[in-house]
């Protein structure tokens, strides 16, 4: 497949993603028991290191990885790991010692559908490391067959931690996974975590550093990128765009570190060493997502041009495709916008209530300031209304004892249309609602002392009643916002 605006270009004679029908992935989702069990008898006493090798050539790939475990009970403790399909097992010790392992079948594990699932033994009172070296061609999971995934000579996507490296399910509080990743010397590595570092160079093959925080968010783009880079506010920002088009993207630098600058500004500091925005492959259709301390945009989207006259705003927009990933480091990342946990009756009834308000929110914010009022309003105000009059005049959102009355894949369509109705639409216009009335300066005051009271704090969730407190607008528990 080629690329639609021929930046990339990806040619792939066999498929390199795993199959699988969107209802097994319903099946799976609905059932709720979609992720592997986590032995928490059995800790992670090291960090997870791991030495990965691509070659494109070939679209194959092998690692090693290793990591101190310990099983602290008197009996011997069964422990699964996932990695993707079609990576094959080639050793597996403890310390020195080979150890047998077996597959999981699905029908024992509903996770197993996703992805191979396999189980060891870990002896009692075993403190040990553990050596997996595993080779092959790593399939991403596809319902929609998308040849952009995997390994091809002029671009590689890992997409998920387990297309990498084994994901081992033991308790891993506070522990990093870091190591090495070689590649052909033309490509340029990018992953979650720390700033890539070339370490060395030898027969075409670079090796480069990695370091994440989090495995869950690890993932590896790799290809022949540009970088732009520039330290804003004691943040490291770099902008990853593709060599063949370095003047189309290189002013899109810029744009970046104009976003990250007006949030910096307007809510405070990012709080991290590094920022990455990346250009992704075309053929992964127009859009972008975050994840860690990556934002990633295709590279469709970027060759959209923004249209300062408010009649043609348009939803494609680059700057708002852009500023909402952004503002994801800020709102998402750095900040949790949850009503998880809280008995307060009015968080109660804001299902709605998410970091997608104040990313989409905040893209707002930037473009007024960019383009002006009536370029945002009528780019983004006009959708949220229109998502929020759909969404209540849906027959499901009025009666929702009917939902149990459809079969499985009409029901999950319709759930997905009004989770995005409530988050994309409803969701943002609260959000809006209260900016008009307490004003802008009364707001980005707020935005100041929710960030010094939540950014960074883990354990603590901006619920939507506390939103409301902390700007201002309620007295007694009314709404008078509404």
């Amino acid at each position: 497949m080629v690329s639609l605006f021929g930046v990339f270009f990806v040619f792939q004679n066999e498929p390199i993603f795993k199959p699988i029908s969107l209802t097994d992935i319903v099946s799976v989702l609905i059932s709720g028991k979609k992720e592997t069990p986590v032995n928490t008898n059995v800790i992670g006493t090291s960090n997870m290191f791991v030495d990965f090798k691509i070659e494109k050539d070939k679209n194959c790939a092998s690692g090693a990885y290793c990591e101190e475990l310990q099983n602290g009970t008197d009996k011997p403790q069964n422990v699964y790991f996932e990695l993707a399909d079609d990576y094959n097992i080639n050793e597996i010790k403890l310390d020195s010692v080979d150890i047998n392992y077996t597959q999981v079948s699905s029908k024992i594990l509903n996770s197993a559908k996703l992805s191979n699932v396999f189980e060891i033994s870990i002896p009692k009172n075993t403190k040990a490391k553990l050596s997996i070296r595993y080779s092959g061609t790593p399939k991403a999971i596809s319902a929609t067959k998308d040849f952009s995934q995997g390994i091809n000579k002029n671009y590689i996507s890992l997409g998920k931690a387990n297309e990498i490296t084994p994901v081992v399910y033991v308790e891993q509080k506070d522990r990093i996974i870091g190591g090495t990743i070689k590649i052909d010397s033309k490509f340029t590595v990018i992953t979650q975590g720390e700033k890539n570092r070339k370490i060395s160079e030898h027969d075409g093959l670079t090796a480069w550093s990695f370091s994440c925080d989090k495995l869950s968010d690890l993932s590896l783009k790799a290809g022949q990128y540009g970088i732009f880079e520039r330290n804003v506010r004691g943040t490291n920002v770099e902008f990853f765009y593709p060599l063949a088009a370095r003047k189309e993207f290189e002013s899109r630098g810029n744009d970046t570190l104009d976003i990250f600058s007006f949030f910096s500004e307007k809510f405070g500091p990012l709080g991290r060493d590094s920022l990455k925005v990346v250009v992704t492959s075309g053929v992964q259709g127009g859009g972008g997502f975050q994840r860690g301390n990556i934002s990633y945009v295709s590279e469709d989207c970027l060759k959209k041009k923004s249209n300062v006259d408010s009649s043609q705003a348009s939803s494609s927009d680059t700057f708002a495709l852009l500023t909402h990933e952004i503002a994801h480091q800020w709102w998402g990342t750095g900040i949790d916008v949850s009503n998880a946990n809280s008995h307060n009756q009015i968080d109660k009834n804001h299902d709605e209530w998410s970091d997608e308000a104040f990313a989409d929110f905040s893209t707002y914010l930037f473009l007024k300031k960019k383009f002006g009022k009536a370029y945002a309003e009528n780019l983004l105000v006009k959708k949220w209304k229109e998502g929020a009059n759909e969404l209540n005049r849906n027959f499901y959102r009025r009666n929702p004892e009917y939902m149990n009355k459809l079969s499985m894949l009409p029901k999950y369509y319709v759930s997905l249309f009004l989770r995005g109705g409530e988050v994309y639409g409803l969701g943002p216009l609260e959000v809006y609602n209260v900016y008009k009335q307490i004003g802008e300066e009364k707001y980005f005051n707020s935005m100041k002392v929710i960030y010094k009271e939540y950014y960074g704090k883990k354990d603590k969730k901006l619920s939507f009643s506390k939103f409301l407190n902390i700007t201002g607008v309620t007295k007694g528990g009314s709404r008078q916002w509404i």
